[in-house]
């Protein structure tokens, strides 16, 4: 009455399904746990919860977990990266500021002059990073200045820590230079 049996839609008043057909109505009907249930192709047998890759299937007792696995490996080596990309900007903004530094610390001794110069240079410097610099980055960098003709040179030296113990520290070198201002004369 309108049902479908091996593809074969069976008609009111047509031929009547023979032995085996009706055979396999009954087993089609069957549920997936009982004996004798789908009989035919694998193919067609539906296998709910196992996923196939090929022939492996992925519930295999050895595989259980693997995804999670891979998971964690996978975010673990992302926040690597992230912080390795942190660090190289920390390290560029560290740069920038020591070069801010001795810039200004070169410009301030060059226009105190006289023997007060490398000490205003000195002292430039200090503030300067004092408010750039905070903290654990600007700890192992020294500034030297010096009047090298008529040129005050400020040199900054030294490395800038990294966010993880992985990354190597960053090593730094960075000078400036400004012309020594000559005393008005009276």
């Amino acid at each position: 009455m309108g049902e479908v049996c091996h593809g074969a839609k069976r008609r009111p008043g047509g031929p009547s399904l023979s032995s085996k057909e009706a055979q396999g109505a009954q087993s089609a009907a069957r549920s997936p746990g009982e004996p004798g249930a789908w009989r035919g192709n694998a193919r067609q047998r539906p296998q709910l919860g196992v996923f196939r890759f090929g022939s492996a299937s992925l519930t295999q007792k050895g595989e259980r977990g693997s995804t999670v696995v891979l998971g964690a490996i996978g975010i673990a080596v992302l926040l690597v990266t992230l912080t390795g990309a942190a660090n190289v900007v920390v390290d560029e903004y560290a740069k920038g500021a020591l070069r801010t530094a001795v810039d200004e610390a070169a410009q301030a001794g060059a226009s105190a002059a006289g023997p007060d110069a490398v000490a205003a240079c000195l002292q430039e410097s200090a503030a300067v990073r004092a408010n750039l610099l905070r903290g654990p980055f600007g700890a192992d960098v020294t500034v030297a200045c010096q009047v090298v003709g008529g040129l005050m040179v400020a040199t900054a030296t030294g490395s800038l820590p990294s966010l993880l113990p992985v990354v190597p520290r960053a090593s730094v070198s960075v000078t400036g230079v400004s012309v020594m201002q000559e005393a008005p004369a009276q």
